[in-house]
């Protein structure tokens, strides 16, 4: 009898489960078939939103209420280099469709999560995969290789969208995972 008590126990505990975390915070946990964050479990139940193909931020938060009412709780969104960058060196985030913080904060007041996805490599999901055009000319280097040049060509645009996506992530009050 003592035997399947300490079994029972032991299943129970095992069962259970411990999340597992970075160990640079314990606001996100993950399980295997869920996250905890700020100790409440969530499940992701997530779409895909290229904010590129709705440069008009005014209807965004509508949009994500329109996630929000289908059942959604997180949203995955696409920063291309691309679209941020004309030339080397020039960045924009803050024109009107460029806008990175007008969208988390309206995916935060729909009450949605967002999966931040920068690249700079973006797959099949836009013209040349995301890359700034202006890199056409060979100046990026050997793409998606350990190539220094090409390094040094992605460092500065995942720098500067770094910087954006940090100032918003959960554990600074934000929603971003």
């Amino acid at each position: 009898m003592r035997l399947l008590q300490l079994f029972v126990v032991l299943t129970a505990l095992f069962c259970h489960g411990i999340g597992t975390d970075d160990g640079l915070t314990d606001a996100v946990t993950w399980y295997p078939y869920s996250f905890t964050v700020n100790s409440s479990r969530v499940f992701i139940f997530s779409g895909e939103f290229q904010y590129q193909r709705m440069p008009v931020p005014e209807m965004w938060l509508d949009i994500f209420h329109k996630f929000k009412a289908n059942g959604f709780n997180t949203i995955s969104a696409y920063f291309f280099w691309s679209y941020h960058s004309s030339s080397k060196g020039v960045y924009d985030f803050e024109t009107s469709g460029k806008n990175v913080q007008r969208l988390f904060d309206y995916a935060k007041e729909a009450g949605l999560w967002v999966i931040a996805r920068a690249g700079p490599y973006c797959n099949a999901e836009t013209n040349g995969g995301g890359f700034a055009l202006w890199g056409s000319d060979g100046s990026l280097g050997n793409l998606q290789t350990s190539d220094a040049t090409y390094h040094e060509a992605w460092l500065p645009w995942i720098t500067q969208i770094g910087e954006i996506i940090a100032k918003n992530e959960i554990t600074k009050g934000g929603r971003l995972y």
